[in-house]
């Protein structure tokens, strides 16, 4: 079998050698965020909230580790070359790409979901002449909103849920949000994913842990930060809409581990409105979630930009449809009311 990554090996050394702005404003937000806790709050605080974060962000280091392990020894290279051979047409391999992405986020874990699948999505675009960008973008787009099928999905669901998310019947509510999301995201992204390059993209999928180390390492300090300068919660009512607002606005705006840690719900209506907002939300900008920067850093590795605009155009167009799908899949299966 030839290599995919050999055929795709030579690295776009103008986009990686550009100044990585998102990677230092995400160091910069960071360390003004922890200056700000650190007077507001004080260190005993601060070392506090990182001690109760640090978990979660540990569990992504090691989802990120395995996947750098699996590129080393062509695990990604082997399952690139069954789906080519299978997909028949570049349109059904930009869909199947995302289709395999959206299942493995909703039967694992987003982050799983995204290490494992942002490196083949890289190849399988570079062989069929697809748009990277727009590829890598609805590898991130579509992981996060496939990750409420489980309670383990996505760790804003535990830390929003707690003990509860691991009831069976968590599951039996949420498949039905789950399919009518995928069913949405899909009928969009899916089409955009197929588009044809501007220009030949080339490829290579060993990319660095130690950059990525660092995004991971300054949403660390922010998500801890900002956790210690909100310690009694923010409150985001008691209906589906006001906690889905409320939460997709925050997980946007401050990344949605940090918002999950300090949103406050009351009702369950609230508690499924968070778990589709903290889920979904994210999609509104880039660095709204973990996962969605990985995408951005392997992407960018691999000699494709990502861009924050495009990405955040997709959102806002997207998010709401989203929303609403999973509001009808709850409502039909009985899990809100009213």
């Amino acid at each position: 079998m030839g290599s995919l990554c050999a055929e795709h090996a030579g690295k776009d050394d103008e986009t990686v050698s550009r100044p990585d702005r998102i990677g230092t404003a995400i160091g910069v937000v960071a360390s003004g965020a922890l200056l700000v806790a650190l007077a507001a709050r004080g260190l005993p605080k601060v070392v506090g909230s990182f001690e109760e974060t640090w978990r979660a962000f540990a569990f992504v280091g090691a989802v990120i580790l395995g996947g750098w392990v699996g590129v080393r020894f062509g695990v990604f290279e082997r399952a690139g070359s069954r789906i080519l051979r299978s997909a028949a047409s570049r349109a059904l391999a930009g869909v199947a790409i995302l289709v395999w992405v959206f299942v493995l986020s909703g039967i694992t874990n987003l982050d799983v979901a995204v290490v494992a699948a942002t490196p083949l999505a890289l190849v399988i675009a570079a062989d069929r002449g697809l748009d990277g960008a727009l590829v890598a973008l609805g590898v991130a787009q579509v992981a996060n909103a496939g990750s409420i099928l489980l309670p383990t999905a996505n760790l804003t669901t535990l830390l929003v849920l707690g003990p509860a998310a691991s009831d069976v019947s968590y599951v039996r509510q949420a498949w039905l949000a789950w399919l009518l999301v995928g069913a949405v995201t899909l009928a969009v992204l899916g089409p955009l994913a197929s588009r044809s390059g501007r220009k030949p993209t080339t490829v290579r999928t060993d990319w660095s842990l130690a950059r990525i180390g660092l995004d991971l390492v300054g949403m660390f300090v922010l998500a801890s930060s900002l956790r210690a300068l909100v310690p009694n919660g923010i409150g985001i009512g008691t209906g589906y809409w006001s906690a889905a607002i409320g939460s997709s606005t925050l997980a946007a705006a401050m990344n949605n581990l940090p918002a999950a840690a300090a949103v406050h719900v009351t009702s369950p209506a609230a508690a499924w409105g968070a778990t589709a907002g903290l889920a979904i939300g994210p999609n509104l900008l880039l660095t709204g979630s973990v996962a969605s920067v990985i995408v951005r850093r392997m992407a960018r590795e691999g000699g494709v930009e990502v861009d924050l605009r495009t990405f955040s155009l997709v959102g806002f167009g997207l998010v709401p449809a989203q929303l609403v799908a999973a509001f009808l899949g709850l409502r039909l299966v009985g899990a809100i009311r009213g």
